[in-house]
């Protein structure tokens, strides 16, 4: 009976939402996809809107327009998390802040009421002594709500940068090495093909085995926080680019889509160059 009455509030909760939902389907003429729209919806808190671009299938286009559609839709759906996981930890810091203003205040008033009981107590402490020890306590407690706003603050811009990259797209995410190591490497196992682009924070710190893999996975470009030093430079089989404008997460970095184009477009004309190159000169050796 507990769990059915349960049920019971918070689907009323969540009816007028239902509601707003099955109304927008039907209007559009998609209520086929109202359970996923509405389980998205209620874990990711995305617009209605998102949740259905998320869900449609995309019109059959080219094997390349076709790559590049899936790995938007991957981004969105990692943006889509990393915003929801943001947003929870907020909501967690202003719930301890609330919680530390409000010991605060008991502490207080303790203060207060110890300052009046202190005249009637035997041999009590100094009144100076009490108001010293409380004073004490309440500087840490202030201490610690300063840290926490800091941290809320801190919190609260990452999500403006996220809620802008995942509105205006014009970020794309990189999987994200702290070095060139096998073990960091093989974190990523599932996802590096030829196509992939990583983002290390020190490309000097490097495993050959970790560095073959990556070129017999058909690895080309990284992009690296700290650029190698020229002799570790000689010994990659792929190219290194220094990282500008970039936000770094836990193990995505988000790189500025603009930039990486350039760059990536450089490297292409770059590569057709030495092509050329090898071509005419090859007759004449």
């Amino acid at each position: 009976m507990d769990a059915l009455a349960s049920a019971l509030l918070a689907f009323k909760k969540i009816q007028p939402l239902l509601n707003k939902i099955r109304i927008f389907l039907e209007r559009e003429k998609k209520l086929s996809l109202l359970e996923d729209v509405v389980e998205l919806v209620l874990k990711e808190e995305i617009s209605i809107r998102a949740a259905i671009l998320l869900l449609i299938p995309k019109p059959e286009i080219k094997e390349e327009e076709k790559t590049e559609e899936q790995k938007r839709d991957a981004d969105i759906v990692s943006l889509c998390s990393a915003l929801s996981h943001s947003r929870k930890d907020n909501a967690l810091l202003l719930k301890k802040n609330k919680e530390l203003e409000k010991r605060l205040a008991i502490l207080e008033q303790k203060l207060k009421s110890l300052q009046e009981r202190a005249a009637v107590l035997v041999k009590p402490k100094t009144p100076s002594e009490i108001t010293l020890h409380k004073q004490h306590q309440i500087a840490s407690l202030s201490q610690r709500l300063q840290n926490a706003l800091k941290a809320q603050q801190v919190l609260q811009s990452r999500i403006d940068f996220l809620e802008n990259a995942f509105l205006k797209q014009n970020f794309v995410p990189l999987p994200r090495l702290t070095r060139l190591g096998w073990d960091e490497v093989m974190k990523f196992k599932d996802i590096i093909n030829e196509e992939t682009i990583l983002f290390v924070d020190d490309a000097n710190e490097m495993s050959e085995k970790a560095v073959s893999w990556l070129h017999d996975k058909g690895v080309r470009l990284i992009i690296c926080k700290k650029p190698p030093t020229q002799h570790v430079r000689s010994l990659l089989p792929f190219a290194c680019v220094q990282a500008q404008e970039f936000e770094i997460l836990n193990q995505i970095a988000l790189v500025k889509k603009s930039w990486l184009d350039h760059i990536r477009a450089e490297r292409t004309v770059l590569s057709k160059i030495v092509e050329e190159y090898k071509k005419e000169r090859l007759p004449q050796q």
